[in-house]
């Protein structure tokens, strides 16, 4: 095993998460939001389902494509489901906006232990960098400052930013050129097991999976396992051990 440079972590569920009920509550303000956009045109529930349909639209190309489908493309596909709407530039920022701003007005935590474990592999000189899947990375820039977190970061990869996201190689490969580190020398920490582990992986970074209690979202892996972490400080012990 090549020496560690870097670490380079997942974001969403690795770092950070929603509170308690902040989807729920997120889902209805974006719901309030556009219904006064327009004037109460359009009923809450017709505007909710349409926010189900866009964003289930935008998944699908997502995870078809590798291609990152941004706010303002899912601003688009809402105006393309609501009747007698023409699809202005006034309009679609109203609605980017919206998706975008009601995400800074719903609680966030950072995962137990993420401030304290960052600062110290900060003081031990290891450099640390983002490499995150989004469709608003500059909110979550503002997220990120709000803890505290973001300036200890040298890099903050976006894949809205970039436009294709993990574990499409190429997103990797912007990462290695922004940080001018070997991929061997770098170590990525995320609890997605395909777009994180693997896609990692397959680039020639080390990698740890993050299996948190918090969010169990993904399918386990089932062979060839890298090694796992259940609490973020064991990334100081992992270290130790190389």
């Amino acid at each position: 095993m090549m020496k560690i440079s870097g670490i380079v972590f997942d974001l969403w569920h690795t770092l950070m998460t929603y509170e308690a009920n902040s989807v729920e509550r997120l889902i209805n303000l974006r719901v309030t939001r556009i219904r006064k956009l327009f004037n109460n045109k359009y009923t809450e529930r017709s505007i909710y389902n349409t926010l189900k349909e866009a964003e289930h639209e935008a998944e699908a190309e997502r995870s078809a494509t590798n291609r990152e489908v941004d706010s303002w493309e899912i601003a688009k596909l809402i105006v393309q489901r609501l009747p007698g709407l023409i699809p202005t530039r006034e309009i679609l920022s109203s609605l980017q906006k919206i998706y975008d701003d009601t995400l800074l007005e719903v609680p966030m935590l950072l995962l137990p232990n993420t401030k304290e474990t960052l600062e110290q592999l900060k003081s031990s000189n290891y450099v640390l960098a983002i490499l995150s899947n989004t469709s608003h990375g500059y909110i979550l820039r503002k997220i990120m400052d709000r803890f505290d977190i973001l300036h200890m970061f040298k890099v903050t990869l976006f894949s809205d930013e970039f436009g294709r996201r993990k574990p499409d190689p190429s997103f990797y490969q912007r990462l290695f050129d922004v940080l001018a580190i070997p991929p061997g020398e770098l170590l990525f920490v995320g609890d997605n097991w395909q777009t994180d582990i693997v896609g990692a992986k397959s680039m020639g970074m080390q990698t740890l999976y993050y299996r948190h209690p918090w969010v169990e979202r993904y399918s386990p892996p089932t062979s060839d396992e890298p090694p796992q972490i259940a609490d973020i400080r064991q990334i100081l012990q992992f270290l130790r051990m190389l």
